[in-house]
């Protein structure tokens, strides 16, 4: 995030937070704004400019004024358009300056947006181009910032599948190391290897872990519609948030 702090702007480590947010677009606007009742964001972020996730380097003006983020984890957001929002609280009354973003040298099709809620500066209080003339009239409308990282499959880790007799039913246990990004899980039960199989679930069950986590989790199903001295093959499939599914297993249970 290049800065560029103007009018006897000066560093941005004199902020008390740095923050970082992702609204869904609304009609080629965020779709809400920090304490708005409009949409939340479906990410957010308050740093301290100290926090070992954030490098600031020098810019526009000859002050530290870039910001850089480095995630440990992916956001996980769906394909289309987003908007990222990001500002510092910065107290001008203590005579830090205002704090203004750095114009970019390249075009990509969409203008940024700027707002005010409270009327500020005289500055609009719904989102507004920086094309506006009740913004910044830019001819370049657009600000700079970059993303970097590498592409992190969605994918389960699949630690262990199990399955066997208790009772007169079959108890089936699964352990995952890994959840990215995964929605749920759906189990099904075929009386031979290559014969048609029966989903068991009606609903999906449910990831115990949120979106992006790269942590795991422990599952039970208890299949009670199994009969004596039978045989019984499980296959599991996980299904991410885009929809994507895989299939694991099968694994073998005899009934006794």
């Amino acid at each position: 995030m290049p800065g560029y702090p103007w009018n006897g702007g000066t560093t941005i480590a004199n902020a008390t937070a740095l923050n970082f947010a992702i609204y869904a677009n609304a009609g080629g606007v965020p779709a809400g704004y920090p304490g708005s009742s409009l949409a939340a964001p479906v990410w957010s972020l308050s740093v301290a400019p100290t926090d070992p996730r954030i490098t600031l380097s020098t810019g526009t003006g000859g002050y530290p004024s870039n910001v850089l983020l480095t995630l440990n984890a992916p956001i996980p957001v769906s394909a289309g358009t987003w908007w990222l929002l990001f500002y510092p609280s910065l107290s001008i009354s203590a005579g830090y300056g205002p704090y203004g973003r750095q114009r970019a040298d390249t075009a990509n099709g969409y203008d940024a947006m700027v707002i005010n809620p409270f009327g500020g500066l005289s500055f609009p209080t719904a989102w507004t181009s920086v094309r506006s003339t009740s913004t910044w009239s830019l001819a370049t409308p657009d600000f700079a910032f970059i993303l970097r990282g590498n592409a992190v499959p969605t994918s389960v880790k699949l630690k262990r599948f199990e399955a066997w007799p208790e009772g007169a039913t079959t108890y089936v246990q699964w352990e995952t190391s890994q959840e990215i990004d995964n929605l749920g899980f759906n189990l099904y039960r075929s009386g031979t290897r290559n014969g048609p199989k029966r989903q068991l679930n009606r609903e999906l069950i449910p990831t115990q872990v949120p979106p992006g986590s790269p942590f795991g989790a422990i599952y039970d199903w208890i299949d009670a519609k199994v009969r004596p001295g039978h045989t019984y093959f499980y296959w599991l499939e996980d299904v991410d948030l885009y929809g994507n599914a895989t299939m694991h297993g099968p694994v073998k249970v005899k009934m006794p």
